[in-house]
C-alpha cells in the first residue's frame, strides 16, 4: 500500500507528522497497466528509535510505539525478524536460579557470584562453562523450539511475565546472546574461566558455549536455528578450535558507517565482517549499527546527518551482509530523520543513488527553495561528516570513537559564523520559495525547529559557561594549629567553621538529596570534603 502510494500518488513520508508527510493534490490519478516484480536486497532491515520520544515541534510523543511501528511500515521495515538481542537475560536465569543454584552465576573481581539483582547495572553474568547451567540453557532452547510453553520452564520475560520474550524468541530462531555489560570486571574469575579472559581468548569462550547448545540440538534434531552477537570481547571471530555448526546466526556489532571516514577502522571492519562469513556454514551474517546520540556518540545539538556515508556503506558491504539493524535514535528526531529514511531506502535496494534521493526529497519538500535547502543540507552533512563525528582512539576493545567535546562543537565548529552562514542560506530559501505557501511553511519550520534548535542549544552551551565563569566561593584557610588529618571523618573544627556549599543537578533542578562540599587551603594543600546524604 504505501509502495503504490509512493509511485503512483506521489506521496513522501520524511519524518512524523504534517510537515514530514508530503500528500501532492492531483485531480487524475493514472496507474499504467504493468507486472511489477521486486524484492529487498536486505531481508534484515530495522531501526531502533531509543531516545527518540520528541516530535520537531516540541511535543512529546503520546503514543511512542504506535509512532514509530507507522513509520517503520511506512519506511519498509524488515518484518521478518531474527531475533539477537541479549537472550540470556530475556529469559530471566537471575531470577530463576539465582537462589537455589548460585553456581551457575559468574565469581566477580570482588570474588562474589553476580546472583544479587540489588546490585546496580547489568547482572546475572553467568560462568559459561558450568555443566548445569548449559543443560537449563539447552532446555530452554529445545522446549521453545518445539512449542512448548514458557510455563513448562518457568521462562520469565524482564517484565516477569511467564512468557517467551519476543525480542529474543521468534517461530524457528532461539537468541543465545549473552547479557549486556559483560566486562573485565563481570567476567567469570574462576580458575577455569579468567585464563580466557587473560589470554585474550574471550570469543572462544562465548562463542564455545554457543556450539555445544547449538550442536546438541542438531544431534537430538530440534529444528531451528540459534543466534548471537559477535559484539563486544567476543567480537571477534573464534579460534579453529572451536566449531560452529550450521544451526548457528551471526549478527556482528560493529559502529557501521560512522568508522567510514577512518581508512584503518573501514579496513578491519570489512575483514572482520569477511572473516565471520568464511567461519559459519548458514549463509552472511548481518549487523548490528549505531548511529544514535545514546552515550555521547552525538553532541546534543549537532545533527548527525549522514546519508551518503550510509548509502556507501551498506553499498559496498552488499555482496557479504543480509542486512543490518541499526541504533538510529537521537533526542530530537528532526536531526536524524534523513538516516533513517536513506537507510530504509537502501536496505531495500542496495543501487539506490542517494543524490537523485536528496533531490527528491529537497523538491518534495520545499518546491521552488529545493536547490537552496540541497546547499543547506550539504553543507549541514559536511559539518557532521567532516568536522563534528569525533576522532577514534585505541582501546581495549580496538579503536573506539571518541565525541568531540562542547567546547570544540561550539567554539570551533558551529562559530558564529557557521550560524550566520547557515541563517543566511535558509532566508534565501524562504525568498526562493515566493508564493508557495507549502514551501514557505516548511522553509520556516526547519528555520525554527532545524536551525533554531542548534542556536539554542549553542546558547545554553555559552550560558553554562557565563554561569561557571561566575562562580566564586572563598575558601576557609585552615589555621596552622588544627591540622586536617584525611580520613572521611569531619571532627576536626577548621571543617565546622567552614562554609558549605551545595551541589545541584546540572538541569537545575532540585535535588533530592543534599551533598555539602566544603574548602579548606594551606600553603601547601586544598582540602576538599564532600558529605552526601
Amino acid at each position: 500500500a504505501y509502495d503504490f502510494l509512493e509511485r503512483f500518488a506521489g506521496v513522501r513520508f520524511f519524518f512524523p507528522g504534517e510537515m514530514g508527510t508530503v500528500t501532492p493534490k492531483q485531480p487524475d490519478l493514472s496507474v499504467p497497466a504493468m507486472d511489477i516484480y521486486e524484492a529487498p536486497d536486505f531481508d534484515q532491515r530495522g531501526l531502533r528509535f531509543n531516545g527518540t520520544t520528541q516530535l520537531p515541534d516540541g511535543t512529546r510523543l503520546t503514543d511512542e510505539r504506535w509512532t514509530w511501528t507507522l513509520m517503520n511500515l511506512r519506511w519498509r521495515y524488515g518484518t521478518n525478524y531474527i531475533p539477537c538481542c541479549h537472550g540470556l537475560t530475556r529469559r530471566g536465569y537471575l531470577a530463576r536460579f539465582g537462589k537455589s543454584n548460585p553456581e551457575y552465576f559468574a565469581i566477580l573481581a570482588n570474588g562474589k557470584r553476580d546472583s544479587d539483582p540489588n546490585i546496580h547495572g547489568h547482572r546475572g553474568h553467568v560462568d559459561y562453562l558450568n555443566k548445569g547451567f548449559l543443560n537449563e540453557v539447552y532446555l530452554d532452547a529445545e522446549a521453545y523450539l518445539t512449542g512448548k510453553p514458557a510455563s513448562l520452564r518457568g521462562v520469565r520475560t524482564l517484565r516477569g511475565a511467564n512468557a517467551y520474550d519476543l525480542s529474543s524468541h521468534q517461530p524457528g530462531y532461539f537468541d543465545l546472546c549473552p547479557q549486556d555489560g559483560l566486562s573485565e570486571a563481570n567476567w567469570d574469575h574462576s580458575p577455569h574461566s579468567w585464563p580466557y579472559w587473560e589470554q585474550g581468548r574471550q570469543s572462544d569462550l562465548i562463542w564455545g558455549y554457543v556450539s555445544k547448545i547449538a550442536t546438541r540440538l542438531k544431534q537430538n534434531k530440534i529444528p531451528g536455528y540459534v543466534t548471537c552477537f559477535a559484539y563486544s570481547f567476543y567480537r571477534d571471530v573464534p579460534s579453529d578450535t572451536v566449531d560452529i555448526p550450521d544451526n548457528v546466526l551471526v549478527q556482528v556489532c560493529i559502529r557501521g558507517p560512522w568508522s567510514d571516514p577512518v581508512p584503518e577502522l573501514r579496513r578491519r571492519n570489512d575483514e572482520l565482517i569477511k572473516a565471520w562469513n568464511r567461519k559459519i556454514k548458514t549463509g552472511k551474517v548481518w549487523l548490528w549499527n549505531y548511529m544514535h546520540d545514546n552515550n555521547g556518540h552525538t553532541p546534543k545539538g549537532v545533527p548527525p546527518v549522514s546519508t551518503r556515508l550510509i548509502a556507501n556503506y551498506y553499498g559496498r558491504l552488499a555482496p557479504h551482509i543480509r542486512g543490518a539493524r541499526s541504533q538510529g535514535g537521537n533526542y530530537y528526531l528532526l536531526f536524524n530523520y534523513l538516516n533513517n529514511y536513506v537507510f530504509y531506502k537502501v536496505a531495500w535496494n542496495t543501487q539506490t543513488d542517494v543524490e537523485a534521493l536528496m533531490r527528491d526529497h529537497n523538491e518534495k519538500l520545499f518546491g521552488p527553495a529545493a536547490g537552496k535547502m540541497g546547499v543547506f543540507f550539504d553543507r549541514i552533512e559536511d559539518i557532521w561528516t567532516k568536522q563534528a563525528l569525533g576522532e577514534v582512539r585505541e582501546t581495549a576493545l580496538g579503536p573506539s570513537p571518541v565525541a568531540k567535546t562542547d567546547e570544540e562543537v561550539w567554539t570551533k565548529i558551529y562559530t558564529e559564523g557557521v550560524m550566520a552562514e547557515l541563517s543566511a542560506l535558509l532566508g534565501e530559501a524562504h525568498q526562493l520559495a515566493g508564493t508557495d505557501r507549502p514551501a514557505q511553511e516548511r522553509v520556516a519550520f526547519f528555520q525554527e525547529k532545524f536551525l533554531g534548535e542548534i542556536g539554542r542549544q549553542r546558547a545554553v552551551y555559552f550560558d553554562r559557561v557565563g554561569t561557571v565563569r561566575d562562580l566564586v566561593h572563598e575558601v576557609a584557610l585552615r589555621p596552622a594549629a588544627q591540622p586536617i588529618i584525611v580520613d572521611g571523618n569531619l571532627d576536626e573544627p577548621v571543617w565546622t567553621a567552614a562554609k558549605p556549599v551545595y551541589l545541584v543537578p546540572t538541569d537545575g533542578g532540585d535535588p533530592r538529596v543534599r551533598t555539602a562540599v566544603r574548602a579548606v587551603w594551606d600553603a601547601d594543600m586544598l582540602y576538599l570534603s564532600y558529605e552526601c546524604e
